[in-house]
């Protein structure tokens, strides 16, 4: 296989992946700088095209505007990956790369004519911008696709290494030396450029696609949590409360593990709406439930019953440790600054409790308990605790 062999094959499989890049560009979602890589394809098959057309066009064509269309590639190229990364797309002075070269390659084609010149002047900068890509990819430690990125970041470095040991060992063959001469490194860096080109536009898709992943499920997260949340406190919403609770009550039955349901409500809720408004009866609520959620285990659950009533369900919870937690959320919401609140008055709780017991079938006799427990609180002055009796009057 000859260097023009190659030369086709490149050209070939860039005109399939611009195509392939170009539909999944305008079929599926994809995140700012993905067109960049779509256009990039494209200068890099037009500069195909006009390198492989050098024997029947202009010189200026084939090896200025060939040879540029590399050039603003890699630029678009590496503007697109630091798009796609939430990065700005660079300063404008990188223009002057794409400038620059343009000038070198029209020099050392029309007035010098040296084909080893004018692919040191192609890769330099081509070389740069492939350094600074691959040192944006290595940085990406926290992305999900950080694995990916550092794969990505090896194979631009791999075709680095090539493309300026190309640059460099051929310089001294002279003016024999030519785009079709025949040559180990030759032969090495129109491979490597076949595997990296890709390599690194497969990736980049995987990139988007892992992206998009990720924002489905939290999407997904937010939908769930939305559905199984009370929007106004953060707790628990009822319907949550009591699937998650009836779910634990089975396990604790099936294990015989104890189970308590605290029954929490914050007293005169109705007085702050009523003289304060219902803007300052919300924040009070808030305020009650952050102060419950700080310091619960991970297996207890808090959620919102209605109104001004909550269930605090304890798994592996005796009545002494119900006790306990009661006392303890009556003293944290009683320590409650009313200006860390937002409302001119102080804060109480008063709790019910119950125990799972033996003869319960469903969550309701177990809240029912916890509610008439709760009904005693309150009638006995407010901002204490109280035990529901086991049920037969034990």
């Amino acid at each position: 296989m000859d260097i023009r062999t190659l030369l086709v094959a490149i050209t070939v499989l860039e005109l399939a992946i611009l195509v392939a890049m170009f539909f999944f560009w305008r079929t599926q979602k994809t995140y700012p700088g993905f067109g960049h890589w779509v256009i990039c394809n494209l200068l890099v098959v037009a500069g195909c095209l006009l390198l492989g057309l050098k024997d029947h066009i202009p010189v200026f064509i084939s090896e200025v505007v060939g040879n540029t269309a590399f050039i603003l590639g890699a630029l678009l190229r590496l503007q697109g990956l630091r798009l796609f990364l939430g990065l700005p797309p660079g300063h404008r002075l990188e223009w002057l790369y794409v400038a620059a070269t343009a000038a070198g390659l029209a020099w050392f084609s029309l007035v010098q004519d040296s084909w080893t010149l004018r692919t040191l002047v192609i890769s330099l900068p081509i070389g740069v911008l492939a350094l600074q890509g691959a040192w944006l990819l290595l940085r990406q430690k926290d992305s999900p696709a950080a694995t990916l990125c550092r794969a990505m970041a090896v194979a631009i470095l791999a075709y680095f290494l090539a493309l300026t040991a190309r640059a460099f060992f051929l310089l001294p063959a002279g003016p024999a030396a030519n785009l079709f001469m025949e040559h180990p490194l030759q032969y090495a860096y129109f491979l490597l450029g076949i595997i990296v080109e890709v390599f690194w536009n497969i990736s980049f898709a995987m990139m988007n696609s892992s992206r998009l992943a990720s924002e489905l499920r939290q999407a997904q997260d937010d939908l769930t949590r939305l559905a199984t949340t009370d929007h106004l406190t953060g707790a628990r919403n009822r319907r949550s409360l009591l699937e998650r609770g009836a779910a634990e009550m089975a396990r604790a039955r099936r294990h015989g593990h104890p189970l308590a349901a605290l029954l929490l409500d914050l007293d005169h809720l109705k007085q702050i709406n009523d003289t304060q408004g219902h803007q300052a009866g919300d924040r009070a609520l808030r305020a009650l439930v952050a102060t419950c959620q700080d310091g619960l285990r991970q297996s207890d659950i808090l959620g919102r019953l209605g109104g001004d009533e909550f269930v605090l369900l304890l798994p592996e919870t005796d009545l002494e440790g119900a006790r306990s937690m009661a006392k303890r959320l009556c003293q944290k919401v009683a320590h409650l600054s009313p200006a860390e609140v937002g409302i001119t008055q102080g804060l109480s709780l008063s709790v019910g409790i119950s125990l799972l017991e033996p003869v319960d079938q469903t969550l309701d006799e177990l809240l029912h308990r916890a509610d008439q427990a709760l009904y005693q609180a309150k009638e006995s002055g407010r901002d204490q605790v109280s035990e529901a009796r086991c049920p037969g009057g034990q």
